[in-house]
């Protein structure tokens, strides 16, 4: 299988996803937080493309979203589940997502 950079730059995105949110108190933090993280460590994406890595992992079972407020005053919180946290951790794969760097956070 032949990737591509944007395929590569996808999976790591979503693999620091569940790393952060890993190491985030019970698993959890808004896509304000995940994206002030991620850009701290070099990887500055835009609000959208968080908003689709984080949707594709739903979709995938690696976390769950909830979506809290109205309007412009709305937020996405995430929560890693258990597949989500194995991922993370480097005890299971997924296709689309990075393999696991032991200690990134």
């Amino acid at each position: 299988m032949k990737f591509n950079l944007t395929d590569l730059t996808d999976h790591n995105h979503r693999r620091l996803v569940l790393e952060i949110l890993d190491a985030a108190p019970n698993g959890m933090a808004n896509t304000h937080e995940i994206q002030s993280l991620m850009a701290g460590v070099g990887s500055d994406i835009s609000h959208d493309r968080l908003s689709s890595h984080v949707h594709w992992l739903t979709e995938q079972r690696l976390l769950s979203l909830e979506e809290v407020g109205a309007g412009h005053l709305s937020f996405t919180v995430c929560q890693l589940t258990r597949r989500g946290t194995d991922v993370a951790r480097g005890r299971a794969r997924h296709p689309g997502v990075a393999p696991c760097r032991r200690g990134a956070f």
